[in-house]
């Protein structure tokens, strides 16, 4: 049984290859110029995937902060952060509040933690450091989906080159995505970050 794939051969070492095809056999550079060309744009296609990556991120961040809603503290809350309000400042409602501790607790007892009498409803209850998720809007997810798909898709293109083998191909890659993330890097991360999103 023979197992050979005919003339095709599978070279699984890196090599210079001026002739390595790219994606298509149509792109398999004839001349030094053309593989120098498609050396460069491996390279931009590297520092187009960050690129891409940073705007994806930012454009979530710009959606989340878009739809994000302030908290705002009720009447009850202000008066007791407002010097000067209802009489009382925030060291004298701390007092007071250390003193209706004191009388609260019985001898043998824990101190009253809960001052208050009423209970928060079920559908005010979130769970601890999750960000609100955004409505859909088609305006907002249409382009973030676009920018995903981009990004896999020069990202596969640059996966692609690098399984041709040729060194030239798997050196420009890794200095596109090293230019890109010199230059877009900054913006991922302060997406990321600011949003609370990663």
């Amino acid at each position: 049984m023979d197992m050979s794939m005919g003339n095709q051969s599978m070279t699984q070492t890196f090599g210079v290859n001026g002739n390595a095809p790219l994606w298509l056999a149509a792109f398999a550079p004839t001349t030094e110029a053309r593989y120098i060309g498609s050396i460069v744009g491996l390279i931009l296609l590297g520092i187009a995937n960050r690129g891409i990556s940073a705007a994806k991120w930012v454009w979530i961040w710009y959606t989340f902060e878009q739809h994000k809603t302030p908290q705002k503290a009720t009447k009850s809350q202000d008066s007791r952060l407002q010097p000067g309000k209802n009489g009382a400042g925030i060291n004298e409602q701390i007092t007071k509040d250390k003193e209706k501790d004191s009388e609260d607790s019985r001898p043998g007892s824990p101190p009253s933690i809960i001052r208050s009498t009423q209970t928060p409803s079920i559908s005010k209850l979130e769970p601890p450091n999750s960000p609100p998720i955004p409505p859909f809007k088609w305006q907002n997810d249409v382009p973030r989906t676009i920018l995903a798909v981009l990004e896999a898709f020069t990202g596969y293109l640059l996966m692609l080159a690098i399984m041709t083998f040729d060194a030239g191909y798997f050196f420009a890659v890794l200095g596109g995505i090293m230019i890109g993330e010199l230059v877009f890097g900054r913006y991922v991360l302060g997406a990321s970050v600011a949003g609370h999103i990663h």
